[in-house]
């Protein structure tokens, strides 16, 4: 079962709401997602992460990749990032500014928010990295699951003079719900 805490769920609907498309999704969804999402889950709340995954498909299906990417990534910047902005910058501070230094401790950091989940990432030559993240669930989940984790994936820019963009998202093993996300980066002057 994968669970995730309410500061995932809140900050992604705001997001929708303030880009005027939350009226197009909501009557969408069903009315046991539309009932946990109602209850607003407190932001260090663990909830079962069944609903924010409808969501997720109810998004992409609507709006598309960019749109769920986009989402994933304001939402992380509103909620988890302003969590772990501390320890990020510890971090940076003492093995180094770059993408690698943050995409290689990914596995820890997400439990944070995340129960479930497993990520791990492996540096391709100097300018790339292949996140594979596999989801402890029967449940088959949506490819707007992993755009969503795109974006998210994308705040680590945020902190470190590197642009960074999404390569690609696929799944890579649908009955065990494994798939793998990748990103490139190129040094910017901040």
């Amino acid at each position: 079962m994968i669970e995730i805490k309410g500061q995932v769920i809140t900050p992604f609907i705001e997001v929708l709401r303030e880009s005027k498309r939350w009226d197009a999704v909501e009557p969408k969804l069903s009315e046991s997602c539309r009932t946990s999402i109602a209850r607003r889950p407190l932001a260090s709340e663990w909830v079962e992460a069944t609903p924010f995954f409808e969501l997720l498909r109810v998004v992409y299906e609507t709006y598309g990749q960019q749109v769920t990417v986009d989402g994933g990534y304001a939402s992380t910047k509103l909620s988890i990032g302003r969590f772990t902005m501390p320890l990020t910058q510890s971090m940076l501070r003492l093995f180094g500014a770059t993408p690698w230094t943050l995409f290689s401790r990914l596995g820890p950091m997400s439990t944070q928010s995340t129960r479930g989940l497993k990520l791990e990432a492996t540096q391709i030559g100097t300018h790339a990295v292949v996140v594979v993240m596999i989801y402890d669930t029967k449940e088959r989940l949506p490819i707007g699951a992993l755009y969503h984790s795109a974006g998210s994936l994308m705040t680590v820019f945020d902190l470190i003079p590197f642009e960074g963009k999404v390569e690609s998202v696929e799944w890579t093993n649908r009955e065990e719900n494994q798939g793998k996300i990748k990103i490139s980066w190129v040094e910017t002057k901040r």
